[in-house]
């Protein structure tokens, strides 16, 4: 005779398991792509005035387009 299960609860591992697989992928990015540094860059530009910024070439609503541009394309 053959038994067959309809139903399993798998939530509870797979949690666990992503919850550990995206930190990973996170502090993964955050080492290859220096995001702490991309962070300070843009605290510090969105800090510049209109002026400031126009002179770099920037718009404010391109801050983020302009510090990740090497990652990016949008």
């Amino acid at each position: 005779m053959a038994y067959t299960a309809t139903h399993a609860d798998l939530s509870a591992p797979r949690e666990g398991f992503f919850t550990k697989l995206g930190r990973a992928f996170v502090q993964a990015m955050e080492s290859q792509h220096d995001l702490p540094r991309r962070r300070e860059e843009i605290i510090k530009l969105n800090n510049m005035s209109d002026a400031e910024l126009a002179q770099r070439g920037i718009s404010r609503d391109g801050i983020a387009r302009h510090v990740f541009r090497d990652m990016l394309y949008v």
